[in-house]
């Protein structure tokens, strides 16, 4: 049985007043301790860029996706690469009309003449940090691209709906950096 993480460590601390005065709910008291929480979470995303800056216009996406999602976008990078074979046999989706349409479109891929460059991309950051702390790419074929899309809007992922960009999903990774803290006492002699 899978056991529900603890969503209130953190009930009953409460902001020390320069933090609040910063706007910064890093630390907390709580328990005579001052608690640093990790706010940062894991994001995962497929985007795309220009292929050449030729054009007068340009648009970059970045769309989010999840976790499982991400693991597939792996998958296929490694098929692209030549890294692993393709099994065509392969579950590659819980889901099996999505599993279907993913093997039914790597053997039959459709034609795609946009020109653009997509990306499979894992960034760990607070979802409101100016610049990413990490943020690792892989690029995808068009074709990889194209699935992966076709998988996030088909599994209808409501937190990522309005392409939030910075919805921290609920998979096991990002509860267990929400889990992560630093504590110290609480100096009262200052």
């Amino acid at each position: 049985m899978k056991k529900k993480p603890d969503c209130g460590m953190y009930d009953g601390g409460k902001i020390p007043p320069c933090s609040a005065f910063l706007s910064n709910a890093n630390p907390i008291i709580k328990d005579g301790k001052f608690i640093f929480k990790n706010e940062n979470r894991l994001f995962y995303f497929i985007s795309t860029s220009p292929m050449d800056g030729r054009s007068s216009v340009s648009i970059t996406t970045n769309l989010q996706i999840n976790l499982p999602t991400y693991i597939i976008g792996l998958f296929l990078y490694q098929v692209q690469e030549g890294i692993i074979n393709y099994n065509k046999k392969a579950v590659l989706h819980t889901n099996k009309n999505i599993n279907t349409f993913i093997h039914e479109t790597l053997r039959n891929p459709p034609k795609i003449e946009e020109d653009f460059a997509p990306t499979l991309s894992l960034v760990y950051s607070n979802g409101n940090a100016i610049a990413p702390p990490l943020n690792y790419a892989l690029n995808l074929t068009r074709i990889n691209y194209y699935i992966l899309f076709i998988i996030d809007r088909l599994t209808v992922d409501p937190g990522l709906f309005f392409i939030n960009n910075s919805f921290a999903t609920e998979d096991c990774l990002n509860f267990f950096l929400a889990s992560l803290h630093i504590q110290f006492p609480v100096d009262d002699d200052k």
